[in-house]
């Protein structure tokens, strides 16, 4: 250094942040009057002390969002487990609204048997084979059959019912407005959102039948009943 040249104080990304955080100069001398909590260590440990890994990993768990996006939800909702997983479910249905129209020509057939008794078969549609092979994507599929073949639905949706049935006609039930059978929070058209959001896809209940011993007729999802053979 030249000599009689004033020597300027070294900026490090610590002193820049609390510089920045607390409108002081970048001088070492603010490290000693600015309280601790403005540092890096301070900010961050401020917002994520209430917010482990074991929260995001809950979180996950009940709604299969990344690791990232719990993280946010969980920040943003103070930690609140509940408020945290409705932010992704709205999330999710804005993500599945943009997917809605996207082809789905994918995806697998799937079959539940209850006690040898009754038996539905499930088409469920993606995009690509690479989700229909996914075990999340085979999950939702049969919690859908198993649904069908819970609580007998004649429709996929509200619009295939005719305009003269009652809405609330029990024999006349559409399967994407049913209460999910293990989650009274819950429809089957929030779970198919929610695996759209959490896949990337759209996701297409395409059509379902339903069988049921001693009776001579299948109900399927056009509201009619075919003989069996």
């Amino acid at each position: 250094m030249r000599r009689g040249a004033k020597e300027l104080p070294r900026r490090t990304a610590r002193n820049s942040l609390v510089g920045r955080a607390s409108g002081h100069s970048d001088d070492t001398n603010d490290l000693r009057v600015w309280p601790a909590s403005t540092t890096n260590e301070g900010v961050w440990g401020e917002v994520m002390a209430n917010i482990g890994a074991a929260d995001v990993k809950k979180l996950r768990e009940r709604t299969g969002a990344g690791v990232i996006e719990c993280r946010n939800a969980l920040q943003e909702a103070d930690g609140d487990q509940e408020k945290a997983a409705e932010l992704l479910r709205l999330r999710g249905l804005e993500k599945s609204g943009k997917k809605a129209g996207r082809e789905a020509n994918q995806g697998l057939v799937e079959a539940y048997i209850h006690g040898g008794r009754i038996g539905a078969l499930v088409e469920l549609n993606c995009e690509t084979d690479f989700v229909a092979r996914n075990d999340a994507f085979r999950t939702l599929a049969r919690e859908i059959a198993m649904q069908v073949a819970s609580m007998s639905p004649r429709y996929i949706s509200a619009d295939e019912r005719p305009a003269d049935i009652a809405a609330d006609d029990p024999d006349h039930q559409a399967l994407l407005d049913q209460i999910y059978i293990r989650d009274s929070k819950r429809t089957i058209s929030d779970m198919v959102k929610e695996g759209i959001a959490t896949m990337g896809e759209n996701i297409v209940v395409r059509r379902f039948v339903r069988y049921e011993l001693g009776k001579s007729e299948q109900s399927d999802n056009n509201g009619a009943d075919a003989a069996t053979s």
